[in-house]
């Protein structure tokens, strides 16, 4: 699902969306490639989302490939976070 779709709307209701508070941010805008290497990875309907109590140290989009192949129709989606606990 897109960031647009109302059940990733009401996830966001009740927990936040990691990208959005991370300190920094790496790799493409999208995760979901559809085995197509010669074109903009743009689609993102990859997500983690996380309670209040967690600080985003770093959120990454890992979109490496072998000989212009992707091992997966999707990107790993990486977190690097710290509990506030």
């Amino acid at each position: 699902m897109e960031a647009n779709h109302e059940s990733i709307k009401f996830i966001q209701k009740y927990l936040i969306d990691s990208k959005t508070i991370a300190k920094n941010i790496f790799g493409p805008l999208g995760t979901f490639n559809n085995f197509e290497f010669q074109k903009p990875v743009t689609r993102r309907i990859d997500f983690i989302f996380i309670s209040d109590d967690i600080t985003i140290n770093k959120y990454a989009v890992l979109s490496d490939s072998i000989d212009c192949r992707y091992p997966s129709n999707h990107f790993p989606v990486y977190l690097k976070l710290t509990f506030n606990n």
